[in-house]
Order: C-alpha cells, then structure tokens, then sequence
C-alpha cells in the first residue's frame, strides 16, 4: 500500500501548484471575476476543482498513512 501511495501521490511541485491556483482563483472570486490569470495562463473555475481534488487526495493518503490499519481476521 504504500508503494501505491508513494507512486499516486500528488508531489510537493502539484501541491503548491495547487495552492497558488486556489488563492488565485479566491482572490479572482472575491472580485467577482469568474477566471484569473496564473504564470501567464488564465485558470477558471474548472482549474480550481482539479486543485480542490489534488489537494484532498494527498491529505487522505497523508492520513491514510498515518491512521492506524486494523487487520482483517
């Protein structure tokens, strides 16, 4: 399981790519813009929940590696 986690585990470059998109595009929201621009590309709201899922992901494999594992009997 672990090797799997390792293997389909967003890097650090993904999660902080995704940071910058998620407060891009809140800041953009804020305004009442519905797109923003990021390193010179414009990001939507599409951008924004590939972001929301990247990051969700790698906290529950960060949590699921941490959680203690029952074994079945």
């Amino acid at each position: 399981m672990a090797l799997a986690n390792q293997i389909f585990s967003p890097s650090a470059e993904q999660t902080a790519w995704a940071g910058r998109l998620l407060k891009a595009m809140n800041d953009a929201t804020a305004q009442g813009r519905g797109a923003a621009s990021l390193d010179g590309k414009m990001i939507d709201m599409a951008h924004f929940k590939v972001s929301e899922n990247l990051r969700r992901k790698r906290g529950a494999i960060a949590a699921a590696a941490v959680a203690p594992r029952s074994r079945p009997r």
